[in-house]
């Protein structure tokens, strides 16, 4: 038997098929303590996870779910809106932020995360590979990505950012844009559309498209400058 307190009460369960009869009849839950969560959980809205708090596979988080420290969330996590992780959150794999997301400290996120608008992550956020992180993503120190890392816009780095294999920033002009650090030649590769050039290479000659993008401050140029601005942002601060 295990044991859930709702509301200063106990609850005693000894299946998921129990605890859901319980949860369906406190959509608010207040977890307090050291509990293990079973596969395919659905929490309400205002959930709040106490410490050591473990979630099974598939586990959906509504509205304002507030988690305690030393949070575990199994694989395929999804967590709702205005989502509030405390420290040493492990999310599994094909973890799902909400938007307004808002990560502690010693973050590890698992493969294939993928990161609503807004998203804050606090200092030593280590992310897996294929993350894909959406508008306004703000990480704080010592921030490590894996291979596959895809940014989005206004996406704001602390010290010590690492990425192992490339940047791609999608959706931001017509076609792809993307760099990387090529060992051998130690030199910053980055590639808008179809040209894939050194940094220095751009920008001795940025305006090397003059039939599509020329130098004439129109949107699709426009585009394409800021695009690349951010890439070189970017770039500095993993110099």
């Amino acid at each position: 038997m295990k044991t859930i307190i709702l509301n200063n009460k106990d609850y005693t369960y000894s299946s998921k098929k129990e605890l859901s009869a319980i949860i369906e009849k406190h959509p608010n839950i207040n977890f307090l303590g050291r509990y293990e969560i079973g596969d395919h959980f659905t929490a309400g809205n205002d959930f709040t996870a106490g410490y050591d708090f473990t979630a099974g596979n598939d586990f959906t988080a509504g509205y304002d779910f507030t988690a305690g420290n030393d949070f575990t969330a199994g694989n395929d996590f999804k967590a709702g809106n205005d989502f509030k992780a405390g420290d040493y959150f492990k999310a599994g794999n094909d973890f799902t932020a909400g938007n307004h997301f808002t990560a502690g400290n010693h973050f590890t996120a698992g493969n294939y995360f993928t990161a609503g608008n807004h998203f804050t992550a606090g200092n030593h956020f280590t992310a897996g590979n294929h993350f894909t992180a959406s508008y306004n993503f703000t990480a704080g120190d010592n921030f490590t990505a894996g291979n596959d890392f895809k940014a989005g816009n206004d996406f704001k780095a602390g010290d010590n950012f690492k990425v192992k294999n490339h940047i791609i920033i999608p959706n931001a002009y017509k076609y792809i844009a993307r760099c990387y650090y090529e060992k051998n030649s130690k030199q910053w590769y980055v590639q808008l559309g179809c040209f894939l050039r050194t940094l220095s290479e751009w920008e001795n000659d940025f305006w090397n498209n003059k039939n599509e993008f020329p130098n004439d401050k129109s949107e699709g140029s426009t585009k394409r400058l800021r695009v690349y601005n951010l890439l070189k942002v970017i770039i500095k601060e993993l110099d």
